[in-house]
């Protein structure tokens, strides 16, 4: 899954998130597979994360997943700090 995540700072100015919706198959799952090519204009302050479902799906003590919406608020929350800052927690 590739998600561009569009943040105040871009050149709309809008918050908002936008799915890149071509793709294909699992990378690397199958030989001689092709794939749907698509193009974005990335502006300044946007932010662009790719992840996969071993991101979104796990499951907590209560069987809750972590989820998307839970881990756009994060990318959203911490799109100014370095990336070392935020391994480190």
């Amino acid at each position: 899954m590739l998600q561009l995540v569009r943040l105040p700072g871009g050149a709309d100015g809008a918050n908002h998130t936008r799915r890149l919706e071509c793709g294909g198959l699992v990378v690397g799952l199958f030989e001689d597979v092709s794939f749907d090519e698509g193009t974005v204009q990335l502006e300044p302050g946007d932010l662009l994360a790719a992840w996969s479902d071993g991101i979104t799906e796990p499951e907590n003590e209560y069987g809750v997943e972590f989820g998307e919406a839970r881990l756009l608020q994060l990318l959203q929350h911490n799109r100014q700090r370095p990336l070392h800052e935020i391994l480190s927690e």
